[in-house]
């Protein structure tokens, strides 16, 4: 009997002990997939924020640009089309662009015996918050409505030094005394616009930018009688002090002029004894046998007078532009027959053809971009025209150097 009581003794402990071996083995594994939980996660958080932070960044920046440029070069689009039908145009500004990401991250792990098993996933949106901003207010009401600038209008025009004549002419709305009217002086204009083409595609000279000082006051100043302040407050101010023998002639020897620096584009001619350069210039209304002949906005003829090498030239305004633009738009014939787009208004006589087409189709067009719905007709341009998408390239470069600094109007529209 004691034997047996004994061994039914040592039978009872060595169960208790299996018992708690196996609590203490499941314990281990739960700490262990809880371990290996832990690590993956991190693991997968870490690769996930690398990935995610710069390379969503790349390729979201390039989505987020691919559709404005989409966007404003249909509404620029949109607008041609609309003063076509004499419609009121409307332009909206995407004034910001709030990305916002979400990550949301998930592990698992299993363990039995000694193998196990772990996996981890992460996931992420973009909840964007656009804000479009009407433009309207009288900034961009004066910004459309006043001329442009002579240094954009040769800019745009000579852009890579190579001369565009038909965006000269369009932006163009007179030149040396001769507007772009019917009659002899639309015709002059014409033969003006035909001779700067002459001089500039014809190899005889290229457009370049000279340096002037342009006094601010005509009292010339003895050199000696400079003050170091008077040099400070001059710098302070956008003036310096120039040599004012160089601007007024001999009497301005010893003296210098309080004067602002002023950069003008000019035609410089390559041979100003070549008989046929000579009669371009006649075209012109300038004097022949100079080097240079500065292009001039027509307002600066009131404080300039009219010397014999200036060129001066009236530009349109950027609603002007766009309404002669406008005059190509095609008319669907369904649309022409009910008398819904009036008579052409903005095409002078002395305008040469633009070499641009908005295409026209009831059905939507497939293949291009830029197309736009108006009157329940689409309005489109075709992408193997390539003038007339070069010309759009330029409207729409023209139009945000002109308007670039206008602040859009309130209130704004937000849309997540």
């Amino acid at each position: 009997m004691g034997g047996d009581n004994s061994g039914i003794v040592y039978i009872r402990v060595i169960l208790k002990e299996d018992a708690v071996t196996q609590v203490d083995r499941r314990r281990k594994v739960q700490k262990t997939v809880r371990n290996i939980v832990a690590m993956v996660t991190l693991v997968v958080v870490v690769a996930g924020c690398t990935s995610i932070g710069p390379g969503k960044l790349v390729s979201t920046h390039q989505g987020y640009n691919d559709a404005v440029q989409l966007a404003e070069s249909r509404e620029l689009l949109l607008n041609i089309v609309r003063l076509r039908f004499g419609d009121p145009i409307q332009f909206l500004a995407v004034s910001q662009i709030n990305a916002q990401f979400s990550v949301s991250v998930g592990a698992s792990a299993s363990a039995t015996g000694g193998a196990g098993t772990a996996g981890g996933n992460v996931g992420y949106s973009d909840s964007p918050t656009i804000t479009f901003t009407p433009r309207g207010d009288d900034q961009f009401g004066r910004d459309i409505l006043y001329p442009v600038s002579l240094y954009d209008a040769v800019t745009y025009s000579t852009r890579g030094g190579v001369y565009d004549g038909l965006l000269f002419t369009l932006i163009t709305s007179g030149i040396n005394d001769a507007p772009d009217v019917p009659g002899p002086n639309g015709e002059l204009y014409r033969q003006r616009i035909e001779a700067v083409g002459k001089l500039l595609e014809g190899d005889l000279a290229w457009v370049a930018k000279s340096k002037r000082y342009v006094p601010k006051s005509s009292i010339a100043v003895p050199v000696e009688n400079i003050t170091a302040f008077d040099h400070v407050w001059a710098t302070n101010n956008g003036y310096l002090w120039a040599d004012a023998e160089a601007m007024i002639g001999p009497e301005g020897a010893g003296k210098a002029l309080m004067s602002f620096e002023y950069h003008t584009p000019l035609i410089a001619i390559r041979d100003p004894d070549d008989p046929e350069t000579q009669g371009y210039l006649r075209t012109l209304g300038v004097v022949p046998g100079h080097r240079e002949y500065e292009i001039r906005a027509v307002n600066d003829e009131v404080h300039l007078g009219r010397p014999p090498t200036f060129i001066f030239v009236g530009f349109r305004s950027l609603k002007e532009i766009m309404g002669i633009a406008s005059e190509y738009v095609e008319i669907p014939a369904e649309l022409a027959a009910r008398g819904i787009a009036p008579p052409p208004r903005y095409q002078q006589t002395g305008m040469q053809k633009l070499s641009f087409k908005v295409r026209s189709s009831k059905d939507e067009p497939q293949g291009t971009p830029y197309k736009v719905s108006l009157h329940d007709h689409w309005f489109f341009i075709d992408m193997t025209d390539h003038k007339s998408k070069a010309l759009m390239e330029a409207l729409f470069s023209l139009f945000y150097s002109q308007i670039g600094a206008s602040k859009p109007a309130t209130p704004s529209l937000r849309f997540r």
